[in-house]
């Protein structure tokens, strides 16, 4: 089942996911790896927003055990209204890439919520 959220929109997230192979369900050791987690409005669409590790929104908390953070800043967040897919790309160590797609990902969904009252 796919990690969904709601998020109102100005508000920072931090989303943390275990990486499994998606026909085995082990962990993915993510020593080495690069991962990129890109949001669109549509299925194959163009990426509204993508975080990265190397200092770009992701970083990976626990190699051996596959788990990585991805953070949504206030103002990743305030330009983004309405529900958006997103889906995680890893590159191992061997360059090898691959979507996840397990019980974290698949991929999910985060609903964007309008702001009630704007704190700024």
């Amino acid at each position: 089942m796919p990690l969904n959220a709601e998020v109102i929109q100005g508000d920072t997230i931090i989303l943390t996911i275990t990486a499994r192979n998606k026909y085995t369900d082990a962990v993915i050791n993510l020593t080495g790896a690069s991962i990129s987690v890109s949001f669109a409005k549509k299925l194959g669409g163009t990426a509204s927003l993508t975080k990265a590790t190397g200092g770009n929104g992701v970083t990976v908390t626990n190699a051996a055990g596959g788990v990585f953070q991805v953070t949504l800043s206030a103002s990743d967040t305030a330009a983004l209204l309405g529900s958006y897919f997103y889906e995680v790309q890893i590159t191992d160590a061997s360059s090898n890439i691959s979507s996840l797609h397990n019980s974290d990902m698949s991929p999910g969904v985060i609903h964007f919520l309008r702001d009630i009252v704007n704190n700024s």
